[in-house]
C-alpha cells in the first residue's frame, strides 16, 4: 500500500513540475517589465495578454508574424499606438467584457465608450466600422489589407506630422466618406477635405489609370498623398499652392502637368523636393509661360526629367540656362 502510496505521489509531483516548467516557457515568449509588456516573441495563433500587464508597449507584436488573434485582459489600461506594427497576419484584436479602457467590434480596438477606433488590425481584409466613431487615430487603418474604407458620419481623422491614417494600405482601392460628413468628402475613391480646397489621400491601389486631373479649385496636397500611387501621368490645377512633405513619393507617374500660377507662392509649393523621389518620372510640362522657378528648384525633380514649355518660356531659359533636357510645348 506504502508502494502505491509513494509511486502516486511522485507522478503528482512530476505532474507539478511539469506543469510548472510549461508555465515558465509561456513567459518566456513575453518580455514583461514591470506592468508593461515590451515584447511578444511567440509563435502561437492566439494569445492573451497576462492579467498583470495594465500597459502595451511600443511595436510590442513587430516580431508576431504568426499571430492572427490577440486577446486584451481585464486590467490592460493603456496600449501604445504603434503595438501591433509589423504583426501583418493579425486579424482580431478581441478585448473580455471586464476591460474599463477598451473594447472591440469585428475584430478592431476601440476605445470603451465606441467613440474612437484605435486599431484594425493588420491582417484585416474587410471591416464594418461602427457608426459611433467620432475620432480614427493616425495608426487606425496603417498597414491594413483594407481595399476600402468607409467612413461615417461623425467621424474625423487623426493625421500626425508627414503621416496618414492610411499609410502603408497596399491593398486599398478606395476610400469612402458617408454624404453627411461635416469634415470630407469622397471623390471616385479619393479622399479630400470637405470644402475640395486640401486632396487628402489617393488610395495605393486604385484603378490604374493612365491620367489623374486633380480638380480645380484644390489648394493643398496633403503630406503622403500620392505614395506609390499607380499613376501615369498627373495634371495639377492653377489653383494648386502648397504640397505636404513626400506627398509624390514612389508614385508611378512618368510625367506632370503644371498649368501655373504659382508665382507668388512658389517657394511653399517646392520646398520638400515634391517630386524628387518619384524614379519614373521623365517629364515635366509648364503651361504657364510666366512660372519662374527658385534657385534650389534642381532639387525638386529626379536627374535627366525633361523639361518641356514653350520657347522663350522663363522655364525655357531656366532649362537652357542650366544645362537641363528640355523640349517644345506645341500646344
Amino acid at each position: 500500500m506504502r508502494k502505491v502510496f509513494v509511486s502516486l505521489l511522485m507522478v503528482i509531483l512530476l505532474g507539478i513540475m511539469s506543469g510548472s516548467s510549461n508555465a515558465y516557457a509561456k513567459k518566456t515568449d513575453c518580455i514583461i517589465k514591470g506592468t508593461t509588456l515590451v515584447k511578444y516573441s511567440g509563435n502561437a495563433k492566439t494569445y492573451t495578454i497576462p492579467k498583470n500587464v495594465k500597459k502595451i508597449g511600443i511595436e510590442a507584436f513587430s516580431s508576431a508574424k504568426r499571430l492572427k488573434k490577440i486577446v486584451v485582459s481585464k486590467n490592460v489600461k493603456k496600449i501604445n499606438s504603434e503595438a501591433f506594427n509589423g504583426a501583418d497576419n493579425l486579424v482580431n484584436i478581441s478585448v473580455v467584457k471586464s476591460n474599463k479602457k477598451f473594447c472591440s467590434f469585428s475584430g478592431a480596438l476601440y476605445s470603451k465608450d465606441k467613440k474612437i477606433l484605435i486599431k484594425v488590425p493588420n491582417g484585416k481584409k474587410q471591416v464594418k466600422l461602427l457608426k459611433t466613431i467620432e475620432l480614427c487615430n493616425s495608426e487606425a487603418f496603417q498597414n491594413t489589407k483594407l481595399a476600402s474604407i468607409n467612413l461615417g458620419e461623425k467621424c474625423v481623422l487623426k493625421f500626425v506630422s508627414d503621416e496618414t491614417p492610411f499609410d502603408g494600405c497596399s491593398n486599398l482601392k478606395e476610400i469612402n466618406v458617408h454624404e453627411n460628413n461635416p469634415y470630407y468628402l469622397s471623390a471616385d475613391g479619393v479622399l479630400f477635405s470637405k470644402d475640395m480646397m486640401q486632396l487628402l489621400k489617393y488610395p495605393y491601389a486604385k484603378d490604374s489609370t493612365e491620367t489623374y486631373e486633380i480638380p480645380a479649385g484644390v489648394k493643398e496636397i496633403y503630406a503622403s498623398a500620392f505614395v506609390y500611387a499607380d499613376i501615369r501621368k498627373i495634371i495639377l490645377p492653377e489653383s494648386l499652392y502648397k504640397n505636404g512633405e513626400n506627398a509624390f513619393t514612389g508614385c508611378k507617374m512618368s510625367e506632370v502637368v503644371i498649368k501655373g500660377g504659382f508665382n507668388s507662392y512658389f517657394s511653399d509649393f517646392w520646398s520638400f523636393n515634391i517630386f524628387r523621389n518619384c524614379p519614373y518620372l521623365k517629364m515635366i510640362t509648364f503651361n504657364n509661360d510666366a512660372i519662374e522657378l527658385p534657385w534650389f528648384s534642381s532639387q525638386w525633380a529626379p536627374e535627366f526629367v525633361t523639361i518641356c514649355s514653350r520657347v522663350g518660356s522663363t522655364t525655357h531659359k531656366y532649362a537652357v540656362d542650366n544645362n537641363l533636357v528640355w523640349c517644345e510645348l506645341t500646344n
